[in-house]
């Protein structure tokens, strides 16, 4: 049997698996009523049609020499990919042998969209791209599954360690059903919540699955009023399979236990370590990341901290668009910038951002003669033009 087929065997044969693979298809056509809903931010159409801004991401820098189609055709292009991850979701239904194959086309499908400009990256697709994988291409699904999906609410919980998270300073405004007066005690639950309770999720106990998954919920739907639709909406079809799964546990070992134990496949192993690597890389470059951006493009971009910035090209102001919560990252500014030199000569390209506890802004970019001397971005290492310290 080959790696495809071993794959689909177990889905196959697992009521709770194919019904999740069905769940997991319909988050393409999710993704693209947010891409043209702007749901996520600018609609997609806008961010990708000819002769726009291009904000491309470090290892892509030409993204913007590709863009052929205008608004109308990328529309249709986003439409017929939600269309097929509707057909995925019914040829799992009916245990296809198609459903796999396709699946994997609309994630690769999809990566191909986000990596064409920078503004795409967002939370919603990293975690769906990484829950997809570990549903798709591990063994032992069932618990591959859960417990990346644990791992993402314990990795978002540690980047929330920040006075700005704490003190309830990062969030534009209060959650739903929460009083301003209470945001900061709720900031500091939600932390202990993803830190801690969300390890109920793998326990056999009823009453605490239930408790942690009833909390989780109610955080999710507290957050729409923060983050729009997308993201509570994503996270609902995600923990699904806790509950579908839940029954065949019944005699068995907790996922905790197994986790613990060693007992998962070594290849789920590597995975859990190479998603804690990638949440790991933003430390280990100088200064501030939330600041500086470097080494956030592959992580997880929670609101631990929210980045007020101004931006000048010479005497003139640089206008950066107020719903882009990446408005702020040097790598965004740069192409921003970039995208005036043949308007406006050469000039002194300055950026001064702070987070919302500091008091202070902090010259974060200062490149004199940029168009001449435009810096380039290095994805892997320190720019040293960035000054984030």
């Amino acid at each position: 049997m080959n790696f495809a087929q071993a794959q689909l065997a177990e889905i196959r044969h697992d009521r709770a698996l194919t019904r999740y693979a069905a769940l997991l298809a319909l988050v393409h056509p999710l993704t693209a009523f947010a891409w043209l809903a702007g749901g996520t931010g600018l609609p997609l159409p806008s961010i990708l049609a000819r002769g726009g801004v291009a904000v491309c991401w470090p290892f892509l820098p030409d993204c913007g020499a590709a863009r052929v189609l205008d608004a109308d055709a990328l529309k249709a292009i986003v439409i017929g990919y939600g269309a097929l991850g509707v057909l995925a979701a019914a040829l799992w239904l009916r245990k296809s042998g198609a459903a796999w194959w396709l699946h994997v086309a609309l994630e690769l499908f999809k990566v191909a969209l986000v990596v064409q400009d920078y503004r795409l990256r967002l939370n919603e697709h990293h975690m769906a791209l990484f829950a997809a994988l570990a549903f798709l291409l591990l063994p032992a699904k069932r618990d591959a599954t859960r417990v990346m999906l644990v791992l993402f609410y314990v990795w978002a919980g540690l980047l929330k360690l920040s006075p700005d998270w704490l003190s309830g300073l990062a969030l534009p405004q209060a959650p739903l059903g929460v009083p301003v007066n209470l945001v900061p005690l709720a900031c500091k639950l939600v932390v202990a919540l993803e830190l801690v309770g969300a390890w109920g999720l793998l326990a056999r106990r009823a009453a605490i699955f239930w408790s942690a998954l009833g909390a989780l919920v109610l955080f999710h739907i507290s957050s729409w009023s923060v983050v729009g639709f997308f993201y509570p909406v994503l996270m609902f079809v995600l923990l699904a399979i806790f509950p579908l799964a839940r029954p065949g546990d019944s005699k068995s070992s907790s996922v905790l236990t197994r986790l613990a134990g060693g007992l998962l496949p070594g290849s789920a192993y590597a995975y859990f370590a190479l998603y804690a690597a990638l949440q790991l890389w933003p430390r280990l470059f100088p200064g501030d990341s939330a600041l500086s951006g470097e080494g956030r493009w592959l992580a997880l971009h929670m609101f631990d901290a929210r980045i007020d910035c101004r931006a000048s090209l010479g005497t003139r102001e640089l206008q950066l668009p107020d719903a882009m919560r990446i408005r702020c990252d040097p790598l965004v500014v740069r192409a921003r910038a970039l995208a005036q030199c043949a308007q406006l000569g050469d000039f002194e390209l300055v950026l001064q951002a702070r987070r919302s506890s500091d008091a202070h802004y902090r010259r974060v970019i200062d490149a004199k003669d940029f168009c001449s001397h435009t810096p380039d971005y290095r994805a892997l290492s320190h720019n040293a033009w960035i000054h984030a310290e």
